[in-house]
């Protein structure tokens, strides 16, 4: 999706002014940051524009896991094994986030999300 490669290049780009010392690391997490957020609100926008409307009483199960699928195979790096969002796997933007912090990024911005589809599963 080309939003997500937008949000990469941003990525990378402060990483880039951080190199070039345009930038301190601070401003470089900081601006990490606000780019997952701008990515949550696009993944939550997306997750609900392909369910929304298959949570009908009616709706056909097999047509809500297609849509999850879906959803899944657009913002999930599933050629990884760990899975990552498209947004951080783009690019070299989030190079820096090593394990157990990029980990707790994709917790922190991707918790409404995590409850949300949780929902749409557990109940449809």
């Amino acid at each position: 999706m080309k939003i997500l490669v937008i949000f990469g290049r941003m990525a990378q780009q402060l990483r880039e002014h951080v190199r070039q010392g345009k930038n301190d690391e601070h401003m470089q997490q900081q601006g990490l940051q606000q780019i997952a957020q701008g990515a949550e609100l696009f993944y939550i926008s997306l997750a609900i524009d392909s369910t929304l409307g298959l949570t009908q009483e009616s709706a056909d199960p097999l047509a809500i896991w297609r849509a999850l699928a879906s959803f899944f195979a657009k913002t999930l790096n599933d050629h990884s094994y760990e899975y990552r969002p498209w947004v951080y796997s783009r690019g070299t933007g989030y190079l820096d986030f090593q394990a157990e912090a990029l980990y707790q990024l994709a917790v922190e911005r991707h918790r409404w999300l995590y409850r949300y589809l949780r929902f749409i599963v557990t109940q449809h």
